[in-house]
């Protein structure tokens, strides 16, 4: 898979014991503490999660939907469930979408649009990640709530 190809270098960076493995055990829900997460295929509602990337310079978190969820072995023996998630794209300036969220940040939700980016991010379930409920403000646009104010598991 490219996308774990592409994210090789950063794994073994952070994963002890990490290889590039030959095979996986695809699953469709993870429970990660007391949260269930699954892939967008089997439940959009459990799908949605901020995250923080391994590739790029930033500590910001960001939205996407899990594409896959996938139990590797590593050479220590011991299993790693990787998650691959497709991150929304942020509105940008082409967009004449006013955010009336920008205006008040501690709510947690923000504007983001409805398209995916074509990449898929590789993440371990050892990073910080969190759940996030989302409705449709446009056709092209979703308010996203950041749920880690609700959550105690993913702070």
């Amino acid at each position: 898979m490219l996308a774990l190809k592409k994210a090789e270098r950063r794994l073994a960076a952070t994963v002890q014991d990490w290889a590039m493995p030959t095979k996986g055990v695809y699953r469709n829900v993870l429970t990660i503490g007391e949260l269930d997460f699954a892939i967008a295929d089997k439940s959009h509602g459990n799908s949605g999660v901020f995250y923080r990337p391994l590739e790029g310079e930033s500590d910001e978190m960001i939205p996407g939907n899990i594409e896959e969820i996938v139990s590797v072995e590593l050479k220590n023996e011991s299993v790693l469930d990787l998650l691959f998630i497709r991150p929304l794209r942020s509105l940008g300036t082409e967009t004449d979408v006013i955010n009336p969220f920008a205006n008040f940040p501690g709510l947690g939700a923000s504007l983001w649009c409805v398209k995916a980016s074509e990449q898929l991010d590789v993440v371990t379930t050892s990073m910080p990640m969190h759940p996030y409920a989302q409705m449709r403000w446009t056709d092209e646009v979703v308010v996203i709530k950041d749920l880690s104010r609700v959550s105690q598991t993913y702070r």
